[in-house]
């Protein structure tokens, strides 16, 4: 059995498997008995989902769709995802431009305010990408025996 130092987890939340099974603290009855599935379809983009947003939107089908876990009901969610995901770069270059810190008009050093728009981004990206099971956590209640994009890693 696990120990209260094994169990440790300081954000909450669930733990990955993959932990677990390090740690020793897994246990079978609380492992995913079904496999999540879907009709394994990759869904054609909407019209709005364009540029780097395309790009993620193409990405990320070929990746859900080789562990079945996509289908055309999960288009408008992965547009949202894809469309947050572009703004999220735009944010990070304009960052870049502007440096974590600006100077106002009183000479005050303040966050730049690319900083917490990006902030904000990446907050809704891993939100999102817990609903896809893209998280370590979230992936740790998906039972599957296909590996999620890591070809060649071994499986536990």
């Amino acid at each position: 059995m696990g120990t209260a130092a094994n169990n440790y987890n300081p954000g909450g939340g669930a733990l990955p498997t993959v932990l677990k099974v390090l740690r020793g603290t897994a246990q079978n009855c609380r492992l995913p008995k079904k496999p999540a599935r879907v009709n394994a379809k990759i869904p054609d983009p909407p019209s709005y989902v364009q540029g780097n947003a395309l790009i993620e939107w193409r990405r990320m089908t070929k990746l859900l769709h080789s562990v079945k876990l996509i289908g055309n009901v999960d288009s408008v969610a992965l547009a949202a995802y894809c469309i947050t995901y572009a703004r999220w770069l735009e944010a990070e270059e304009a960052l870049k431009k502007s440096g974590l810190f600006v100077a106002t008009k009183n000479g005050y050093v303040i966050p730049s305010p690319q900083y917490n728009v990006a902030s904000q981004l990446i907050k809704q990206l891993i939100q999102i990408l817990k609903e896809f099971g893209l998280t370590p956590a979230s992936r740790s209640s998906i039972d599957t025996s296909t590996n999620l994009g890591n070809e060649g890693d071994d499986e536990f």
